[in-house]
């Protein structure tokens, strides 16, 4: 609900609330996806970690990150209602949120595949 309230926030009209809200929601994002780079590259065991992380974060980006300003700019249109990409957010997230629930803890954990048993890898410790 954070993303709806900081774009109420921005649609305020003034500067300051507008220059508020963004750095709150880049804060969130940022601090998200600090998390996220990792969480993702340990689904992958080594040899595909690479491939799979730029496949998955590029199909991503162009699919989310391309659309959701038209998309966002639509539902202002059509409903009148300035805080609507705010909306559109925290529903996706609402969506994403069993994903990351039940996302497999691997840190704990020494599997196949990861750099301190895979010979291929480069960080590799004797």
């Amino acid at each position: 609900m954070t993303s709806l309230t900081m774009f109420q926030l921005m649609a305020n009209g003034s500067t300051g609330a507008a220059l508020a809200g963004a750095l709150v929601l880049a804060a969130v994002a940022g601090g998200w996806s600090a998390v996220a780079a990792s969480a993702i590259a340990e689904q992958f065991k080594s040899k595909a970690r690479m491939s799979g992380m730029a496949l998955g974060f590029t199909t991503a980006t162009a699919i989310f990150g391309g659309f959701a300003p038209l998309v966002g700019q639509k539902l202002i249109d059509s409903t009148g209602w300035a805080p609507a990409p705010g909306a559109m957010i925290a529903v996706v997230a609402i969506c994403v949120l069993p994903v990351v629930w039940f996302q497999k803890e691997t840190a704990p954990n020494v599997t196949e595949g990861n750099a301190a048993n895979d010979p291929a890898s480069p960080t590799r410790t004797p």
